[in-house]
């Protein structure tokens, strides 16, 4: 535990948890340096679907997700960025009965934990969305008007930038090799352009926390999975909620400008790789015309991969790393991280300048994968 407020802090990785982070601290006065392999939102939080969503959440997740909503209203004022921020609901739509039970039950929990959300018939899905094909395996629907989306390649860039204009140095295309530790405790990064002294760092690097970790003898339950989004030519409206159905793994979000983005998860080995997958691309073609027949004729303009940094139950660590003092990790966000960006860097400003978040982090503690507390952390709500 570092229970001191630290004067120097290195954050590795300039995705939206790095620069959140970083703009958070140095808006607390903090000195900030960020390291980052490639550019800002290179990983991850440039190559997401761009979901901020409350539900279908776990539940230890819920209260962060709720928070980061909160921040995301106001955040286009606060940053100065036009984000394409809208809250125009998410459809998680249910193939079966079963599926169906499932979300009368978890609507119920999250109402009761203060969300706006309801179940919806099939009747109710087809007049909030008529794009979508009746023969589609749809009998249902959870339905929460607050969740959305935005552009996250603008958002992380509006964090970054705010983050240097409060004084945060940056420090792209230059690769973390290790962290340094000197007598239990860290000194810094080690860089091909030498050294970087700090007295805290916050290891923020999605899957490439893996092997920085193993630098100091950490190892974390992370694994690389490389996940797909293309995007069409922008069309007529199309359907307004973002829109996701469990059962085949498709979702789609269709962007202020016109544009589809459709993705589809498929269950991959682990990977670093980020390069696109043509038969992915086919794959996820087929399966949207089974729910949006009106897009046969659209054509397809990009198509990219990207990383989940993956933990065992799907929900991320943010903890002092074990037998370092001084090393905080902020990772295994499992695709959940760029909604929970903006709220997970405000927590860490609170942590280590404030002493006291206003979240629980106990949650999502390094130690619930020893094996005496391994399991499923939290029931998906």
């Amino acid at each position: 535990m570092h229970a001191e407020r630290p004067s120097e802090v290195v954050i590795i990785g300039a995705g939206i948890v790095g620069c959140a982070t970083a703009y958070e601290l140095a808006r607390a006065g903090v000195r900030v340096t960020v390291v980052e392999q490639e550019c800002v939102a290179f990983g991850g939080s440039g190559r997401n679907g761009g979901g901020v969503r409350a539900q279908w959440r776990f539940r230890i997740e819920l209260p962060w997700a709720m928070a980061a909503i909160e921040i995301f209203q106001g955040l286009d004022e606060e940053l100065g960025i036009d984000s394409e921020y809208r809250q125009t609901g998410n459809l998680v739509l249910a193939a079966d009965e079963a599926e169906m039970a499932e979300h009368r039950a978890s609507v119920a929990e999250q109402r009761a934990a203060g969300l706006d959300t309801c179940i919806l018939s099939a009747d109710e899905v087809y007049r909030i969305a008529p794009a979508l094909d009746r023969r589609a395996p749809i009998v249902g629907a959870r339905y929460c008007p607050t969740d959305g989306s935005c552009n996250p390649i603008t958002v992380t860039y509006g964090y970054a930038r705010a983050a240097q204009r409060l004084g945060a140095r940056f420090l792209l295309h230059t690769p973390v090799t290790a962290i340094a530790v000197g007598g239990g405790r860290v000194q810094g990064v080690e860089t091909p352009a030498g050294p970087i002294a700090a007295d805290l760092v916050i290891l923020a690097a999605g899957p490439w926390s893996l092997p920085l970790a193993r630098t100091v003898g950490v190892e974390l339950p992370i694994e690389p999975h490389r996940h797909h989004v293309f995007v069409t030519e922008p069309v007529p409206p199309v359907m307004e909620p973002f829109g996701i159905h469990l059962a085949s793994g498709a979702w789609w979000r269709q962007a202020r400008s016109g544009a589809m983005h459709v993705g589809l998860g498929l269950e991959t080995p682990p990977t670093f790789s980020q390069e696109a997958d043509a038969a992915w691309l086919t794959e996820a073609a087929r399966t949207i015309l089974t729910f949006l027949p009106a897009l046969a004729r659209v054509k397809v303009v990009r198509c990219w991969a990207g990383l989940y940094d993956v933990t065992p139950d799907a929900c991320h660590i943010v903890d002092w790393a074990p037998g370092v003092e001084g090393l905080l990790i902020a990772a295994g966000f499992s695709g959940h991280g760029f909604a929970l960006g903006p709220i997970t860097g405000r927590l860490l400003k609170e942590l280590l300048v404030d002493g006291r978040p206003s979240l629980a982090l106990e949650p999502f503690a390094l130690s619930r994968f020893s094996a005496e507390g391994f399991g499923r952390a939290a029931t998906i709500l």
